[in-house]
């Protein structure tokens, strides 16, 4: 959900929730925005390339071995735009808009691999609007606050085992349940300046529960349809960040962010026909921290770079096809290139690097009497690609 400034990425997200360098602070800490310089616009965009190495440890249907591939994904490239403008109010407020896009999920599986009865496709979007506000108590202390108006559109989809061709592809069903919700939420932050050359940001994020409503379509001997409802619980996130100009040139930053992703257990869904099935999921609470520099090296142009460590909510007991994570570190560069006093240019390429894991998932298909143990690893990696458009007034 860090995807959120070509800036930011550049440097790997460290210090964002004090550094209040352009107008996407208004995502990472809204009290930055009274240390802008003007009104500004800012919108720009990412292409994430995800990839994972899937390899069958024995998987089984019924105690019949599953047939299916087992090889890279090459999942499809995934595109995330973000747009922010803010302007002040008076001398002391300011007043930002924030379109983000701060939670997604995006595998597509080839339908015969050998995962096919965990997942087969996973889709999860978010598009986030946020007004909000922005005070300069004095001129150390800042604090700023908005609200979150958040829409969800989520799919899943699995393959169903035919118990006459157990782990025959040929002979697979489809499972599929999607569907959207609105809800709304919060954000609250707060920046100190103890000296000319040291910010210090503490920002907070609310937890946002949508209640998704939608259809449940199964293809198998038949087609059947039914309506359905499923609960999906994203998590608080607080930020400590601190940015310091060590030079007028280098600046060094550091940051610190905490989830609550423990709130995503289970993910329950209830069907029009009184039925009920049950994910589990079992997300942990996790940490990730990085640290950063940006150089200003003349010309109108500015680098940057940035490392990050960031821990995955999946255990390995629970860990699914649909989200096959692992602790991440991140290695991210990036530029800045001001082609006039009012306008500026972004870029930045990030590669997160990422262990092997197991996968061990049992999943019971009632209907047909049938049990599949999805039992293998995989090696997932990313490459992200950001860019930034910032017009100042």
């Amino acid at each position: 959900m860090q995807e959120q400034s070509a800036k930011a990425s550049g440097r790997s997200y460290a210090g964002e929730a004090a550094i209040a360098q352009d107008a996407s602070t208004i995502f990472y800490n809204p009290a930055g925005m009274t240390e802008l310089s003007g009104p500004q616009t800012l919108v720009g965009g990412y292409m994430i390339k995800p990839e994972a190495n899937l390899s069958n440890r024995g998987s089984t249907v019924t105690a019949v071995a599953v047939g299916g591939r087992a090889d890279d994904q090459g999942f499809d490239a995934n595109p995330l735009a973000h747009l922010y403008a803010a302007t002040p109010i008076d001398t002391d407020l300011w007043f930002g808009l924030a379109v983000t896009m701060p939670f997604g999920l995006a595998n597509k599986y080839k339908s015969d691999y050998f995962g096919r009865y965990d997942s087969i496709e996973s889709r999860i979007a978010t598009v986030d609007v946020a007004p909000s506000l922005a005070y300069a108590i004095n001129p150390q202390v800042s604090i700023g606050g908005g609200l979150d108006v958040q829409y969800i559109k989520a799919k899943l989809a699995q393959a169903i085992p035919n118990p006459g061709m157990l782990g025959n592809p040929a002979g697979d069903g489809k499972f599929t349940v999607k569907g959207d919700d609105v809800s709304v939420g919060y954000n609250l932050g707060v920046l100190y300046k103890p000296t000319d050359d040291l910010r210090i940001g503490l920002s907070y994020r609310a937890a946002i529960s949508h209640d998704v409503s939608g259809n449940a379509v199964q293809e198998f001997s038949g087609t059947t349809r039914k309506g359905v409802t499923a609960n999906i619980d994203l998590p608080d996130i607080v930020g400590l960040g601190a940015a310091y100009r060590l030079t007028p040139q280098v600046t060094l930053l550091a940051q610190g962010n905490f989830y609550s992703w423990n709130r995503y257990d289970q993910v329950t869904f209830n069907y029009s026909d009184g039925t009920k099935s049950v994910l589990e999921e079992q997300f942990r609470s996790t940490f990730g921290a990085a640290i950063g520099a940006e150089v200003a090296v003349g010309g109108g142009w500015n680098l940057r770079t940035g490392l990050q460590y960031d821990q995955t909510p999946t255990r390995d007991a629970f860990r699914s096809t649909s989200m096959p994570d692992a602790d991440r570190v991140w290695f991210s560069v990036g530029a800045s290139y001001a082609i006039s006093q009012n306008v500026s240019f972004d870029f930045s390429y990030s590669h997160m690097f990422a262990n092997e894991e197991p996968i061990n998932r049992s999943t019971t298909f009632t209907a047909i009497a049938t049990t599949v143990l999805t039992k293998g690893s995989t090696e997932t990696s990313s490459d992200v690609l950001g860019f930034g458009l910032q017009v100042a007034f």
